[in-house]
């Protein structure tokens, strides 16, 4: 090759490599050419993962199965979506920022069809819960006595004669124990026994604290008793009170006097003296109780305050949450509660966040706390939200009951998430989600 074409090749080899040089540069370094603008534009990224491994869409065009990282994209609002077969379908709506990596997920998505499964009861046999819903005995009339058998989450082996219809059931932790009140009257039993451990005087309510299932403490008329299982006996331990709950070790209660409510708590166990925690006008219930606080509702205008006690100084903290319709609260989550049709609880902040505002009355609602969501419904429909304010908490699962369904109660555990009803049949009817756990969603990069 003659030397004027060589040394013209290479002139236009470092031209090129000049012109190109740049524009590899701005695209290594997230940019991209706008036609619009006629120039180069920072970009930004989507990383998406989900459980169980899903298509990800963006702006209705596939882009590859999650965990996925979207890149190179200009800055503005684009429509993300996760579809699965049989699962339901994620969708929102997601802003880039220029130079910025949004990260959305993990991602839950549930199947579109919940599993049921029905428990069958004889012809006149009934279904009763346990005052926290987590368990099912069925109830059965022999001639003037009453038969009360454990059937659901575990069946027990002995069947338990009670003189007349029980109204409210109470169990230990644990579940080997169990009070139960009637029109005549209460009797303590033990899980496997056939006879009563102990016959007792009615009561209104009846808590265990968190060191030991075998003791009990109990509301009787105005005085609060100590039940020992083991022992077969009761013992006084407040001699005046007008409301109880037990909050781990302590016990706390009320006295009223001159139109004010004052609030006591007390060790469980060991000579203790009641301390004074604070004092509400007009009377007061307790809710319930969770983690180191008591939810108090004033019964006029049911304003409601969380009262806990700072483990560090040991002063009264107080949190007020306005009226309260219905609430629910375990010693794992964060409080719910209804006002109206709405349902709210506590973000990770600790301040109130509403979930869902329904068409209906919420009748329960619960965490559903292997997929971090939470699981509600009325008398006709059963919903599971996942509650996660960043992801928009999107609607999982969606079931509507038989139309003659009644609640029974409902349980929940790690590993599924179910709800009890009666069906006219008569039967229990099991309504279940089982989400898949996806525990390699990790994002590629």
């Amino acid at each position: 090759m003659p030397i004027f074409f060589r040394r013209f090749a290479s002139v236009m080899a470092a031209l090129i490599f000049l012109a190109v040089a740049p524009l590899l540069v701005l695209e290594a370094s997230g940019y991209r050419w706008a036609g619009w603008s006629q120039k180069f534009v920072p970009t930004g990224a989507i990383l998406i993962s989900s459980t169980p491994k899903a298509t990800v869409y963006l702006n209705g065009q596939p882009r590859g199965e999650s965990t996925k990282r979207l890149a190179r994209l200009f800055p503005g609002t684009y429509q993300l979506e996760l579809r699965r077969s049989g699962y339901s379908q994620w969708q929102r709506n997601v802003r880039v920022i220029a130079g910025q990596a949004i990260y959305v997920g993990p991602v839950v998505l549930w199947p579109e069809t919940v599993k049921t499964s029905t428990i069958g009861l004889a012809p006149m046999e009934t279904a009763i819960a346990s005052t926290d819903g987590q368990y099912i005995w069925t109830v059965n009339q022999a001639g003037d006595r009453w038969q009360l058998r454990g059937l659901y989450p575990n069946k027990t082996t002995a069947t338990w004669s009670l003189t007349s219809q029980p109204q409210l059931i109470w169990r230990s932790p644990d579940g080997n124990y169990t009070v139960v009140k009637t029109e005549s009257g209460v009797s303590a039993w033990a899980l496997t026994q056939a006879e009563p451990l102990l016959q007792l005087p009615q009561l209104t309510t009846v808590k265990w604290s968190s060191e030991s299932s075998s003791i009990a403490f109990a509301l009787q008329d105005s005085a609060i008793k100590t039940i020992d299982f083991d022992r077969r006996i009761t013992t006084d331990f407040v001699n005046q009170a007008a409301a109880m709950d037990v909050i781990n070790d302590t016990v706390w209660f009320t006295t009223g006097l001159d139109g004010k409510t004052t609030l006591w708590r007390q060790a469980a166990f060991g000579q203790t003296t009641p301390r004074f925690v604070t004092m509400f006008d007009g009377p007061i219930e307790f809710l319930s109780s969770a983690g180191d606080g008591a939810a108090i509702r004033q019964t006029t205008g049911r304003q409601t305050t969380i009262v806990r006690i700072d483990q560090v100084s040991g002063q009264t903290v107080l949190q007020g949450l306005g009226p309260v319709d219905q609430w629910w609260w375990s010693k794992q989550t964060q409080p719910l509660w209804t006002r109206g049709v709405d349902l709210w609880t506590l973000n990770k902040a600790g301040q109130p966040t509403l979930v869902e505002r329904s068409v209906a009355e919420i009748k329960w609602a619960a965490w559903a706390i292997a997929a971090k969501a939470i699981a509600f419904g009325d008398q006709s429909t059963l919903r599971i939200r996942q509650f996660e304010p960043a992801l928009g908490s999107p609607l999982l699962s969606n079931y509507a009951l038989p139309a003659t369904a009644q609640l029974v109660g409902t349980w929940f555990n790690t590993k599924q998430n179910a709800y009890l009803v009666t069906d006219p049949a008569p039967a229990i009817l099991l309504v279940s989600w089982s989400p898949t756990v996806d525990k390699n969603s990790e994002v590629n990069n």
